[in-house]
């Protein structure tokens, strides 16, 4: 299951998995209907909370979890934050409020992450925590440089937290990029 997979990241994660994508464009606001998604989660063993909408993510994280517990399932919850979570930026560069949800987001997937160390939940949950990605959308903002995480090295981090053994879980991995000008910048790492 993957939230906003109509486009950019979620669209990229819903073909590679081959998996059931539920959007605003689908019928489903992850800002309302949070409930109804949680419950839908219990069909799946994984499921990329990856639409942002504001606080949507906390409250579909909060809702699946609770559904979860209440079957005490197994499976892994991927939250997808971003790199805002980590900065305090000024109010003047309109960023507060994305940075603030995401910080709310990073807070809660990292505390199920220890509930599930401290054998309260068999779920685990894993926060992919991304600086500016390479999408089709980013790549039309003023702010563009050239440079940005590519898609599929986000996959590979999602790989990563589902290839651990069942007694791991992966709290964060986070991404930055270059963001200067010229991918030329940075090239391959010599053996």
């Amino acid at each position: 299951m993957v939230t906003g997979g109509e486009r950019g990241l979620g669209l990229y994660l819903a073909e590679r998995y081959q998996a059931d994508s539920y959007s605003r464009s689908l019928g489903f606001d992850i800002t309302q209907d949070y409930r109804d998604l949680g419950e839908l989660s219990l069909a799946y063993d994984l499921v990329i909370n990856n639409a942002y909408d504001g606080f949507g993510q906390v409250l579909l994280l909060d809702s699946i979890t609770r559904f979860w517990i209440r079957e005490d399932r197994t499976g892994t919850i991927i939250n997808i934050g971003g790199v805002g979570s980590e900065d305090l930026s000024l109010p003047a560069q309109h960023w507060e409020l994305y940075n603030a949800h995401k910080r709310s987001l990073k807070h809660m997937s990292l505390q199920w992450t220890h509930a599930f160390r401290t054998g309260q939940v068999r779920f685990r949950t894993s926060l992919i925590t991304v600086d500016r990605l390479d999408t089709p959308l980013g790549r039309t903002t003023p702010e563009w440089t050239g440079n940005g995480v590519d898609l599929c090295d986000v996959y590979e981090m999602i790989e990563l937290c589902l290839r651990c053994q069942p007694n791991t879980c992966v709290g964060e991995i986070k991404a930055w990029v270059n963001l200067h000008h010229g991918s030329e910048l940075i090239g391959p790492i010599s053996e």
